[in-house]
Order: structure tokens, then C-alpha cells, then sequence
């Protein structure tokens, strides 16, 4: 009988030797297989951010897979090459020109991948008409990637959200300095179409409207609405004077070089404010 002072044969070292080997250069290989295989979705995305751009509907859907889902938001789920096909001929009839996808993360192995990532959306002249986040599940069929289950939903603001008791609604009227030749229309349209998408991004906490006076005092004045589910959620970037808390300047930080492109090619704005709660 052996025991613990028994010498292990050199045919088990050997073994053993190989086997870490092994487990070694599978480590590195699942390590490159997961950086192939985000190129490789990354890829089949290009394919589909391609189609849209050609306004190609059916082009979309048949990088679907025949039973493929989609899930949109506010809409009931879809199944089928024909029912995406019918959703992205509608979104391109409604003005979409562009969607933009940005692969974040991709998990997976040779048959099936799972992506989390961010969208946007463009109509003419490139105006960005939403933004927001998207997870697919994929499946590799014959050696192609396809889209079998896809949903997706925005970041912009809700325009039916109702008003609870304790909603804090702060009215801001603006007084724009035009630079020479820049009219408050343009200033209007860069601020909805530029910092208002940023806005949304950075400051997921607060909404932002854009709106215009066209009765009473201020008639014809450009203005600002925010929206916080409550004082407390203001007072975390505002302080009781009206002026920006630290959380508040590093949100203006990340917005930097959109604010600085706004004052130099638009112009410089102040504002008069009332914060507002809901009764």
C-alpha cells in the first residue's frame, strides 16, 4: 500500500503538466475569441446601420432571423421577417434617415452572443431626433450573425408622464444675446437638436423641454422647463440661491464643449426662474 512519502511517477507529472498547459491556452483563447466575436457583431451591425441608410426595409429584416423578435417601445412585440420589416418601413416614412449603433459589451461563445449598446437616431440634415440603449440576442446561423431577439427604448424624455404630488417643475424664461447674424430660431434649433440630446444623456435625473411663450408677458421668449421627481432631486444640483451644486458643475463639465460651441457661435443666454411643486 502507498503512502503520503510515496514518490508520484513521472508519467502523472507529465500529465499534470499538459493538463495546465491546456487550461493555459484555452484562458488566451476564450480571451480572443471574445475580442472576435464583438468584431464580429460589430460587424453584422455595420451591415444593418448600412441598410437603414439605403432606406432599405427589407434589407433590415433579413438580417433577422425568420423567427427573429423585435420589441420596441410603446408598441406590442413583433415576430417575423415581415412584422420588422412593416415596423422599419413605417420609422423610415416617419423621416428616419440614420441609426447609429455603439457596441458597449458582447457575451457569448460560437452559437449564440448577447450585446448590450447605445442608439441614435437621425432624420434630415442629420438632426437627432432620439437617443437611447438596446440589448440583442444573436445567433450565428451557418456562420453568419443574425438578430433573434432585439429590444430597445429611449432615454428622451416621455411626452404623456403625468404629474404626482411632490414633482418639482422649474420654469426658466431666457434672454438670449445673439451673436451677428444669428437669429433665435438657429439658437432654438441648436439647443434642441445639440444640447438638449446631451443634456438628456449626462442628467438622467432631470428632464429638459425646450419652450416657447406665445401668450402674456413673455410672448415670443424662448424658455427653458425642468422636470425633477421632487425638491430633493433638484437640491442634489441646485442649490437654494438658484447656482449649481458640485454634483451640478460636473454635469455642466461632461457638456463643456457643447455649452462653449453654443456662447460661440449663438450667442450667451441668462434666465429668470420659478421652481414649481406639484400640490
Amino acid at each position: 500500500m502507498k503512502n503520503k512519502y510515496d514518490i508520484i511517477a513521472p508519467s502523472t507529472v507529465i500529465t499534470c503538466a499538459i493538463f495546465a498547459t491546456a487550461l493555459l491556452l484555452s484562458a488566451c483563447k476564450q480571451q480572443m475569441d471574445k475580442n472576435e466575436l464583438k468584431a464580429s457583431i460589430e460587424k453584422a451591425n455595420q451591415a444593418w446601420m448600412e441598410a437603414v441608410k439605403k432606406q432599405d426595409a427589407s434589407g433590415v429584416a433579413g438580417l433577422y432571423t425568420e423567427d427573429a423578435f423585435i420589441l420596441p417601445p410603446n408598441a406590442p412585440a413583433m415576430q417575423g421577417r415581415e412584422g420588422i420589416k412593416g415596423f422599419f418601413s413605417a420609422a423610415m416614412n416617419a423621416g428616419i434617415k440614420d441609426i447609429r449603433l455603439v457596441t458597449e459589451q458582447v457575451d457569448g461563445d460560437q452559437e449564440t452572443a448577447i450585446e448590450r449598446g447605445a442608439y441614435e437616431m437621425r432624420a434630415d440634415g442629420d438632426k437627432v431626433v432620439d437617443q437611447g440603449k438596446y440589448l440583442v440576442h444573436w445567433k450565428n446561423i451557418n456562420g453568419k450573425w443574425m438578430f433573434q431577439n432585439d429590444i430597445f427604448n429611449s432615454n428622451m424624455p416621455s411626452s404623456n408622464a403625468s404629474l404626482q404630488k411632490g414633482n418639482l417643475i422649474g420654469v426658466h424664461v431666457v434672454s438670449v444675446k445673439l451673436n451677428r447674424g444669428v437669429t433665435l430660431n438657429q439658437y432654438e434649433e441648436f439647443y434642441k437638436n445639440t444640447v438638449l440630446p446631451e443634456f438628456q444623456k449626462n442628467w438622467p435625473e432631470a428632464k429638459l423641454y425646450v419652450i416657447k411663450g406665445i401668450r402674456g408677458d413673455n410672448k415670443n421668449s424662448m424658455g427653458f422647463l425642468y422636470f425633477f421627481e421632487s425638491e430633493d432631486i433638484r437640491n442634489k444640483y441646485f442649490n437654494e440661491a438658484g447656482s449649481m451644486t458640485e454634483a451640478g458643475m460636473v454635469m455642466v463639465e461632461k457638456m463643456r464643449p457643447i455649452l462653449d460651441q453654443l456662447d460661440e457661435l449663438y450667442g450667451t443666454s441668462t434666465t429668470k426662474y420659478t421652481d414649481w411643486v406639484i400640490e
